[in-house]
């Protein structure tokens, strides 16, 4: 029963986290250049993707404003960049492009979920494995994934697509087994001037701490040590509770913070919590879940936990929180 429960929580929170991009959620909604969230990506993957990986740019300028949240795009671009990353395991080329496009009544005939009008374009192309047919037609489905078990939820695609839909836009792919795959993402296009800067945080968002990232999701570990290591930070991984008070309680005195998911097989968030908190009463640690601050959630930030890191992460919110929580209990 025990094991059925963990399944059914974990099958919950994933999809609370695709219909929190399904529904809208708590978007800020400003006038934005595509290539200042090309350029604040392209800072994380440069320093954070093998070497084996060649990544180029193409962007059109001057290109009308898109009206996004600024974090939510940059999600969506990171998902895609991870996604052609995992598709040439063995290295590649990776090519990220921007232009402004207008479609006409002739091509939304031919798609339906497309509007005539001017669009700004963002083109994320790999030379991988490619995806074939039969999958292409799968690709946004949710929970479905090419990757092998353990290695991925299938939600980063269904993510990508909801973000696009509410943003009003559409996703086309094109794929090519042995060749590589290309994934167009269509936003309208705005025009209004841009009233944010670009989303570089501050220095005071890196240190050199040593952090300790519990969770179950392969790709959402790497992630979450890619972004950090990228700002300085120094990481350790575990994918479970069980492994995490292992590592814990080997490496107490080095580890300043633990960011620890909420359901996970073998020992789930909570009770990881508890244990950690026998070995050291004063353990810094941050929630990580797809869930709201409520239910289950609120069971283990009343029981002590310094915060909480709404799921999927965004770049800015994640790195302030954790540098916040760090300096707060110095």
């Amino acid at each position: 029963i025990d094991t059925i429960e963990r399944s059914a929580m974990r099958a919950a929170e994933l999809t609370a986290q695709l219909l929190a991009f399904a529904r809208g959620g708590k978007y800020d909604i400003k006038p934005v250049d595509l290539n200042s969230i090309v350029h604040d990506t392209l800072e994380i993957i440069e320093r954070t993707f093998d070497k084996s990986i060649e990544i180029q740019t193409s962007l059109s300028t001057p290109l009308p404003t898109v009206e996004v949240d600024a974090g939510q795009l940059q999600q969506v671009l990171m998902n895609l960049c991870v996604n052609a990353r995992d598709a040439m395991p063995a290295g590649g080329k990776l090519f990220i492009e921007t232009n402004a496009t207008t479609l006409t009544g002739e091509y939304t005939k031919t798609h339906v979920d497309a509007k005539s009008g001017s669009y700004v374009n963002l083109c994320v192309t790999d030379t991988g494995m490619g995806i074939s047919k039969e999958n292409l037609q799968r690709i946004f489905e949710p929970f479905f994934t090419t990757k092998e078990k353990g290695k991925g939820t299938g939600l980063g695609l269904s993510m990508v697509y909801g973000v696009v839909r509410n943003h009003g836009g559409f996703v086309r792919v094109y794929s090519e087994l042995g060749i590589g795959t290309t994934f167009k993402v269509y936003l309208p296009a705005s025009g209004k001037p841009e009233i944010r800067g670009p989303l570089k945080l501050e220095a005071a968002c890196g240190g050199d701490e040593l952090i300790l990232v519990v969770d179950d999701e392969e790709p959402i570990r790497t992630l979450a040590k890619d972004i950090f290591e990228s700002y300085g930070y120094r990481v350790l991984l575990a994918e479970n509770g069980e492994e995490a008070v292992e590592t814990y309680t080997h490496r107490m005195d080095e580890i300043a913070l633990v960011i620890l998911d909420m359901v996970m097989p073998k020992m789930g968030g909570r009770e990881a919590y508890l244990k950690l908190k026998e070995v050291n009463p004063k353990v810094r640690t941050l929630l990580s879940t797809g869930y709201s601050q409520n239910g289950k959630a609120k069971e283990i930030l009343d029981s002590g936990v310094m915060g909480f890191i709404q799921k999927p992460y965004q770049v800015n919110e994640l790195l302030s929180k954790v540098r916040h929580v760090l300096d707060a209990h110095r």
